[in-house]
């Protein structure tokens, strides 16, 4: 069930941190995720479209119309990240653990 008006929405994020203490094993898991078997595995635990072209769109979302995607600006998410943070625990308080 999606909102009627407006859809909210993220890109699903994946990073390998400086420093990792299992690089090798770190970066074989990035490359199966954005695998086509990777990405046909992640969409169908939870549906997505995803960002490998020939990997199809879920039926479960095929209708949603995505001209209803709330407009996010996600670069200015990561170049204004504390001034996000701090919004949100002005609004909602820091119960993050």
């Amino acid at each position: 069930i999606y909102p009627e008006d407006m859809i909210p929405w993220v890109p699903a994020g994946m990073a390998i941190f400086k420093n990792a203490e299992n690089l090798d094993e770190a970066k074989k898991f990035i490359d199966w995720a954005l695998s086509e078997k990777g990405q046909i595995v992640i969409r169908d635990e939870d549906p997505r479209a995803m960002v490998r072209n020939g990997v199809e769109i879920p039926k479960s979302i095929k209708t949603v119309d995505m001209n209803k995607l709330v407009d996010i600006d996600i670069e200015r998410l990561g170049t204004e990240r504390e001034k996000v943070l701090n919004e949100w625990k002005s609004r909602f308080g820091n119960k993050a653990k």
